[in-house]
């Protein structure tokens, strides 16, 4: 499968987005800068209370959430909860630090959603998200394996993360 870009990098035909979910200034900006290097629609919200406001108007909500268990208002549970109830098109990945281990083990228990420590060792970031869209991509396209998403993946993105993006970690 070969894919069309547009002007912005955006394929046509692969409609999926990344949706970061972090009350931290910084580190929204950060992850967001990390996420565009993959040439894909990128959403940033401060809360969940702004995700799902989004959601609304989203008419195709497929790709990955990356969650911060830590936020203000709605919790990153509570967000990972609504997502995983009402949008089956989002795969999320959760954002933790070490002293949240008694609530990152009760998350663990649900095979849907991938955790990652911070701050980010080595490619787990970047490795969360491919991972994360590769199964949004089974989920959308209903395939038994994952072939269309390496083949958008491998157009859309690098095997792994170029300098440019090593400087954010």
């Amino acid at each position: 499968m070969k894919l069309e870009m547009n002007e912005i990098g955006t394929s046509y035909q692969n409609p999926l987005k990344i949706y970061i979910i972090e009350d931290d200034f910084a580190v929204r900006k950060s992850s967001q800068i990390l996420c565009e290097q993959m040439n894909l629609p990128c959403f940033t919200f401060g809360s969940g209370e702004e995700l799902f406001e989004h959601l609304k108007h989203d008419p195709l909500p497929v790709g990955c959430a990356i969650v911060d268990i830590k936020l203000y208002g709605m919790s990153g549970l509570g967000v990972l909860n609504l997502i995983n109830a009402h949008y089956p098109g989002i795969v999320p990945v959760l954002l933790t630090a070490f002293g949240e281990l008694k609530q990152v083990a009760d998350v663990m228990n649900d095979r849907n959603v991938r955790v990652i420590p911070k701050p980010y060792v080595g490619d787990a970031f970047w490795d969360a998200i491919v991972e994360s869209l590769s199964i949004a991509s089974r989920k959308l396209n209903k395939e038994p394996d994952s072939r269309c998403f390496i083949e958008c993946a491998n157009s859309i993105a690098p095997a792994k993360p170029s300098k440019s993006i090593n400087r954010f970690r």
